[in-house]
């Protein structure tokens, strides 16, 4: 029997499980209950085009990719109350005059499974974040379900990935 909508014709390319999903820190940080971590890490990088028609190439100006510096935002999502202390936290990373601290991340994504494999594993992703520092703390309580939620924001100076 042809499909309904051929144009949307799927066949699954594998599963994961969300279930073995998570993150972990490698020194001992009481992160808190966590519902969300987001790491952007960009570098400037500018574009220039050479006006000397004595340097063209092909009839064109030639262009030139000039690196800046790379800079870090980490963004924690935690609920607070039921798991540790965000003081610690703070006293941890807000102080901008002892940055020496790292931080290491490592993130448990779905390894998918073949034909439907129910035993999906977890791969670790390993991130340490150079020298992190509290920039922005953002608290939020809402009267429906009194929950805290936490949000902060960290900057950083590089970015490691195994």
């Amino acid at each position: 029997m042809p499909a309904v909508f051929k144009s949307s014709s799927q066949v699954a390319a594998g599963t994961f499980s969300a279930q073995k999903g998570g993150m972990t820190t490698d020194n001992g940080e009481a992160l808190g209950l966590v519902t969300n971590c987001n790491i952007q890490f960009s570098q400037q990088v500018n574009r220039i085009f050479d006006m000397n028609t004595k340097n063209a190439v092909n009839g064109q100006s030639p262009m030139y990719y000039i690196g800046g510096r790379a800079q870090g935002q980490l963004t924690i999502g935690r609920v607070l109350g039921p798991q540790g202390s965000p003081c610690t936290f703070y006293k941890d990373f807000g102080d901008v005059c002892a940055i020496q601290k790292s931080m290491g991340l490592t993130f448990f994504g779905g390894k998918p499974g073949a034909g439907g494999d129910a035993t999906c594993g977890t791969d670790p992703i390993e991130f340490t974040i150079k020298q992190p520092l509290l920039t922005n703390i953002g608290i939020t309580q809402n009267s429906n379900d009194n929950v805290v939620n936490e949000n902060v924001t960290l900057m950083f100076a590089d970015l490691h990935c195994t």
